[in-house]
């Protein structure tokens, strides 16, 4: 198995342990996370590593949805009082008046954060060599699961869902895109920043030019989070943090390679 496929192993057997307890519909939720665990490692030891490579846009997704299985309703407001007050003291929404086309630009972007991930992984998988390809999966799914693994700890409601505005245009299909797509809880750090900064990162060993262009996407993400308040700035600078974190570990590390299963 490669490193990506052992990181996202050991990412759902922590939700196995952290599923288990005493209700019974708790043990029903691991034992089904612990089949997930079974396939995976199924698909890695009988599975070609051309189609093996593809899977980890499907365990992105599961990473995502997995924990909000696991969290309740927030009622608890705690954390989510400090993540409004750390906006209060870094964010003044009224002060933000920008020109439209400015607007649509960072609402387009934010609409990007869903395609970024194919579009960088197919410029890996066409320009890059078997190591890239899994230092790109160890960096993008180190990111996207230190996100998503902390929500029922931090579980809180998006500052769209506390400040309501009048959502037009691409803002309106942003936020249907987030009805449809969206498990609805805030992430914190905000996933959609941190896999972002570290696809564009692990572009760049394969082709710097399109490196850029995806990290200026990456960027305008990141500043359509906090200015369309989907998230607080607080979740949005976590995960510009996480993702460059995300990469440094991923390109100090040995990627373990795939092992095809003719191999003996």
């Amino acid at each position: 198995m490669t490193s990506f496929e052992w990181l996202t192993v050991a990412y759902l057997a922590g939700l196995v342990a952290a599923a288990w307890g005493r209700q019974s519909r708790r043990r029903v939720q691991a034992a089904g996370y612990a089949a997930v665990v079974i396939a995976l490692v199924s698909v890695a030891r009988f599975t070609a590593p051309s189609v093996r490579a593809w899977l980890p846009h499907a365990y992105l997704v599961l990473g995502y949805w997995l924990p909000a299985l696991l969290t309740p309703v927030p009622t608890d407001r705690g954390f989510e009082r400090r993540l409004v007050a750390a906006d209060a003291r870094l964010w003044q929404p009224g002060g933000c008046r920008l020109p439209s086309w400015t607007r649509n630009w960072f609402e387009l972007a934010y609409l990007l954060c869903y395609p970024i991930i194919p579009i960088s992984f197919a410029v890996v998988w066409a320009a890059g060599t078997a190591e890239d390809v899994i230092r790109f999966w160890l960096a993008v799914l180190t990111a996207g699961f230190a996100c998503y693994a902390t929500l029922p700890w931090t579980a809180a409601w998006p500052p769209r869902v506390l400040e309501p505005r009048d959502y037009r245009g691409l803002a309106s299909v942003n936020l249907r895109m987030l009805r449809w797509f969206s498990h609805g809880l805030n992430t914190f750090p905000s996933g959609h920043v941190a896999v972002a900064v570290a696809a564009s990162l692990g572009v760049a060993p394969v082709w710097p030019l399109a490196s850029a262009a995806i990290g200026a996407i990456a960027a305008s993400i990141a500043v359509a989070a906090a200015i369309g308040r989907y998230h607080y700035v607080v979740d949005v600078i976590a995960g510009l943090l996480v993702g460059l974190l995300a990469w440094a570990l991923a390109d100090s590390s040995r990627p373990l390679p795939f092992i095809s299963p003719q191999s003996p």
